[in-house]
């Protein structure tokens, strides 16, 4: 009894930390997966604005700034993701360092 007690504390002590590692990676997955519906919903909206500045008569400069527009929302969705990406990066970097730091206890 002594020992089965022995050997599932140890199987517990070695399995926590690598639940522990597990847990965080969905979170990248669904950060790829919400990036990726967000870039192909930007994506959509942009073929139809598009669409729309072919099909209207509008001044020159008025289908400039929108094409810039366009433009500009591109980078600022595409800016905020790499953002996240980094912020996620930053939080698993502390965790592992966290779990680093608590197995040498």
């Amino acid at each position: 009894m002594g020992r089965l007690c022995l050997l599932l504390l140890i199987a517990c002590l070695f399995a926590g930390p690598l639940v522990g590692r597990q847990r965080w990676a969905p979170d990248s997955a669904m950060l790829r997966v919400r990036q990726k519906q967000q870039m192909q919903a930007l994506k959509l909206k942009q073929k139809y604005a598009r669409e729309s500045l072919k099909n209207s008569r509008l001044p020159k400069a008025v289908r400039t700034q929108l094409r810039h527009q366009l433009e500009q929302e591109r980078r600022k969705l595409c800016q905020r993701q790499k953002e996240e990406r980094q912020s996620l990066k930053d939080r698993e970097r502390l965790l592992n360092l966290e779990m680093k730091q608590f197995e040498a206890e």
